[in-house]
């Protein structure tokens, strides 16, 4: 059953950094890792090459309000102390589609493997390889940190960091005035109820 309040709670560093002290007793069991703006002070980078409108160019600070109806999930089939949880769009997509993967009373078994079928599902749609909750997490407005991953061969990496804004940035250019916030949660929505189709243009 979902948690009417939070186990654990944590504010992101400026790098966008976590780190949640998890109740012993929830070590092993699924759980959904969500990221919400504070009441004040939250600031995405902005990674979407066009900028982010007004004077927010690519690699400034994008203002988050506590208002703005950002909420991105990531949801994993069993918690562990040592296991990295990263969120983003894509994950995001993967949590609700677990969610209304689950139906009510579904034990054990059947709730993971909704979360496992999710996560593989998004991944494999949008051609990444690997589990996206633990996919590296690269600043794609930080050149060397760029170079390095090249250098290194993580193009796949680099693939689903990149992923995000280019879906903000294609569903602002179809939805003319909308939020990077509204962008993101209109896709998703979009995605949950009817996939993506083949003959989308990227």
């Amino acid at each position: 059953p979902a948690c009417a309040t939070p186990v654990a709670v944590a504010v992101t560093g400026i790098g966008g950094k976590y780190t949640l002290q998890m109740p012993k007793v929830q070590e092993g069991k699924p759980i959904v890792v969500r990221i919400t703006p504070a009441a004040t002070g939250t600031t995405m980078k902005c990674d979407i090459a066009e900028g982010c409108g007004g004077t927010i160019m690519f690699g400034g600070d994008y203002p988050v309000e506590a208002d703005s109806g950002l909420q991105l999930d990531a949801v994993v089939a069993s918690v562990s102390p040592t296991v990295p949880v990263n969120v983003s769009v894509l994950t995001d997509i993967a949590a609700k589609l677990a969610a209304a993967g689950i139906a009510n009373g579904a034990d054990a078994a059947a709730i993971i493997k909704a979360i496992t079928d999710a996560n593989s599902q998004v991944a494999n749609r949008f051609g990444v390889e690997g589990d996206i909750t633990s996919m590296e997490v690269i600043d794609l407005t930080d050149p060397v940190a760029v170079k390095n991953a090249i250098d290194a061969g993580k193009s796949n990496v680099l693939l689903f960091n990149s992923l995000g804004a280019a879906i903000a940035k294609a569903v602002q250019n179809d939805g003319v005035g909308l939020s990077i916030e509204a962008a993101i949660k209109k896709f998703v929505v979009a995605y949950v109820a009817g996939g993506l189709s083949d003959n989308t243009v990227n």
